[in-house]
């Protein structure tokens, strides 16, 4: 909600901006889409849904590829320069091989000729859209894996409208009766794939739509998008983005999470159970928080020391005279702050956030923290 403003004014900013200097064209222009045959024939429907899970393979080994190629490049010992100029030789063999297949660097690029192409049915022969689907791959994995720049959302949508274009011209040749219209399995694609390997179904869809202006086959484009990222999700948790920080280490949480160290105040959790000594008094070890006490005010923190039950010993030879002082109704979260940004391990809470006898409502140690976080973690596993 905090942010929700800010982001809907740059987005309404940066949309008429576009418009004003490019103009209102989508980026792809699409002949009249049948329509009707999604609508009215359920069976043309219903095959959006094993096309749906195609799909979702096929970005869960996009997603696979790209790491892959990562590591094989890693274990050659020629070092990074090395590594990327042995992809980008194999690379330029690949689209050299391609024009020389087809007279076109079709793969070279984002490819948005190519998906135009696709789209104005212009470029719908079965064989030649399977070509392109493992060579865009291969492209891709080999720019990537080698430690070349390049993004992953225009790669997305290239495989999803060679696939989407694949699967649907092979069913207009083997059903030519259905009326299927080979260009509402390139869109759907193109949503789906980047919605399986980007884990944003909605944003695929919105985007996708955006682009073509094209609203004839937003249903066929929810079923894709659903289906796709369901399966990727399913036999992958991570995405094409997170999936980096995963391998790193990184743990990177999945939908909205409720930040309870926010919702913890530390009286809730400190230690009540403290008694006061005055600085040289002779004690023994206790398994009570001691405040040694000097002209009133507490000048250090003896933790609990059951082990020196039998043996008297100083106050001031034991505690700790650096902690933090903190007021009723810090957070944990700000208590992590100010344990991080001071490096100190114990804390006084205080009503008026001085040390005067009177004022202590109890202390917090290393312990106490421990077993906050693990009430938290139990909050959150429930």
């Amino acid at each position: 909600s905090r942010t929700i403003l800010p982001v809907v004014m740059s987005a309404v900013i940066a949309s008429e901006t576009g418009r004003f200097l490019i103009g209102p064209d989508p980026a792809f222009h699409i002949p009249l889409v049948h329509s009707t045959a999604v609508l009215d024939n359920i069976f043309v429907l219903g095959l959006y849904f094993p096309f749906a899970v195609i799909l979702g393979f096929a970005a869960l080994f996009f997603i696979k590829g790209i790491y892959w190629a990562e590591d094989l490049f890693e274990k050659m010992p020629i070092g990074q320069y090395g590594q990327h100029m042995l992809g980008m030789f194999i690379l330029g063999l690949v689209i050299y091989a391609t024009y020389r297949y087809t007279g076109k660097y079709y793969i070279e690029g984002i490819g948005y000729g190519t998906i135009q192409d696709i789209i104005t049915k212009t470029l719908l022969n079965p064989w030649l859209l399977l070509f392109l689907i493992f060579a865009k791959l291969l492209a891709v994995t080999l720019t990537l894996g080698s430690g070349g720049s390049g993004g992953v959302f225009s790669p997305s949508l290239f495989l999803g409208a060679t696939i989407g274009g694949f699967f649907g011209s092979t069913l207009a040749i083997v059903f030519p009766d259905l009326g299927i219209d080979p260009v509402t399995f390139a869109l759907v694609g193109m949503a789906s794939m980047v919605a399986a390997s980007t884990s944003a179904p909605m944003t695929a869809a919105i985007m996708t739509y955006e682009m073509t202006l094209d609203y004839g086959v937003i249903l066929p484009i929810m079923v894709g998008v659903s289906i796709a990222y369901a399966v990727r999700n399913y036999f992958l948790k991570a995405d094409i983005y997170t999936l980096k920080l995963n391998r790193r280490g990184q743990h990177v949480p999945h939908g909205y999470m409720i930040d309870f160290n926010s919702q913890i105040v530390i009286e809730n959790i400190m230690d009540t159970n403290i008694d006061f000594v005055e600085k040289g008094q002779l004690i023994k070890g206790t398994e009570k928080t001691l405040c040694v006490i000097e002209d009133n005010q507490v000048i250090g923190i003896v933790n609990p020391v059951s082990y020196r039950m039998d043996v008297e010993f100083l106050p001031e030879s034991s505690m700790l005279r650096n902690f933090l002082v903190l007021r009723p109704g810090t957070t944990l979260r700000e208590l992590l702050s100010e344990i991080y940004k001071y490096h100190y391990a114990v804390a006084i809470v205080s009503v008026s956030g001085k040390l005067f006898k009177e004022d202590i409502m109890g202390v917090f140690n290393s312990t106490h923290l421990t077993h906050a976080l693990a009430d938290v973690n139990k909050k959150f596993s429930n």
